[in-house]
């Protein structure tokens, strides 16, 4: 399925001779690579849970998070990252995110935009369509970027995006390939559920490697399944991705320990969509559950969950807690978690970018349903 060839190509990587040496790091599996935090921040266990909990005590916030398109799209579940120096329209930009919106037909679109602020964003381009729920991150060991996604039906009569919904993963060589949405190749993962829906990706870990003197990404992917009562997660090791002629090799299994923790600290329902922290002490997932048996979205809430082992996935020997998220109007269904570390915008440091879902049913005011984002300046 990959759209074309991407044979060794020098300009994009690091020296040859330091190949060898990379190959014995990154197929590691156990290796925790945090790729949508390349730099691990120093921040306590105790500031992890408060920065997670109070998005209007940071640095800057906005609720009901739209781009400045003409209309504008919504941002929902937004993956950010660091862009430096990328140019749309003449204006230098730091930072780049892909996030969803539906259109009036019910069609799911993956949306491009670019900021200077992490708070107000210019559209640049949809990037896919019956796509949603979208992750980008970079590559470790190179300037490939790799964006996964729900991918849906697409119904030709309505437009709308139906079933069967399966992971997808695209691959950019570099930041101008993503401004341009030059997509290299892409590879569609066989369906794990029997009930034809897969969703809400996230990654692990995510590294060059080399196959037969073609580069290729291998990594750890989280998804969830529906097991025909609710939505859980499961787990995937996927090597030899976007080899130019070689199927990759995926293994994907039922996250049941984790499932079981995350059930504990008391989501009964479905346990959806997750993202990874990794500090200076610890790595975390940020991770969606509905509190009920029924899919109420006034009963969504986020998990911390502290990881117990060295993996990069979770196996479950970790712990959760449900966070008590603050805001002003007391919203209380929060989905979609999106987390990572990226420059400040400005000055020297770090900043922690925090993405929720607001779901309508449980906000405390219309104002605050959406996407709401927020960061905090860290060292």
């Amino acid at each position: 399925m990959s759209r074309s060839n991407n044979s060794i190509n020098p300009v994009n990587f690091i020296l040859i001779s330091l190949v060898s040496t990379i190959i014995i790091i990154l197929i590691n599996p156990t290796n925790a690579f945090a790729v949508n935090n390349n730099y691990s921040p120093v921040i306590s266990p105790a500031n992890v849970t408060t920065y997670l909990s109070n998005p209007t005590g940071g640095t800057a916030y906005r609720f009901s998070l739209h781009d400045d398109a003409s209309p504008p799209h919504t941002m929902d579940s937004p993956s950010v990252i660091d862009t430096p120096g990328v140019v749309v329209g003449g204006t230098t930009y730091k930072y780049s995110a892909v996030s969803h919106s539906v259109d009036s037909n019910g069609l799911l679109r993956t949306n491009l935009s670019v900021s200077n602020d992490l708070i107000n964003w210019h559209f640049v381009r949809t990037l896919l369509t019956g796509s949603d729920m979208p992750r980008i991150v970079r590559v470790s060991g190179s300037t490939w970027l790799l964006l996964t996604h729900e991918l849906w039906t697409v119904t030709t009569g309505s437009g709308a995006s139906a079933c069967p919904c399966q992971i997808a993963y695209e691959l950019f060589y570099d930041d101008s390939d993503l401004i341009n949405g030059t997509i290299r190749s892409t590879w569609t993962a066989p369906q794990f559920s029997s009930s034809n829906i897969d969703g809400t990706p996230s990654v692990y870990n995510a590294s060059l490697a080399m196959s037969g003197g073609n580069y290729v990404v291998n990594g750890q992917y989280g998804f969830h399944e529906y097991d025909g009562t609710r939505d859980i997660n499961a787990v995937t090791t996927i090597t030899g991705l976007f080899h130019p002629s070689i199927s990759p090799t995926s293994s994907p299994s039922v996250a049941t320990n984790y499932n079981s923790v995350i059930t504990t600290a008391g989501s009964a329902g479905n346990i959806g969509q997750r993202d990874t922290l990794q500090t200076t002490t610890a790595r975390y997932n940020l991770q969606e559950g509905n509190s009920t048996s029924a899919n109420n979205f006034a009963d969504w809430g986020i998990y911390l969950y502290t990881f117990g082992d060295s993996n990069s996935y979770p196996t479950g020997t970790g712990t959760a807690t449900k966070l008590s998220i603050s805001t002003p109007h007391s919203s209380t269904s929060f989905g979609n978690p999106s987390i990572s570390v990226v420059t400040r915008p400005s000055g020297t440091g770090h900043a922690l970018f925090v993405g929720y879902e607001v779901f309508l049913q449980g906000a405390g005011d219309p104002s605050e349903a959406g996407s709401l984002v927020y960061y905090y300046n860290v060292p």
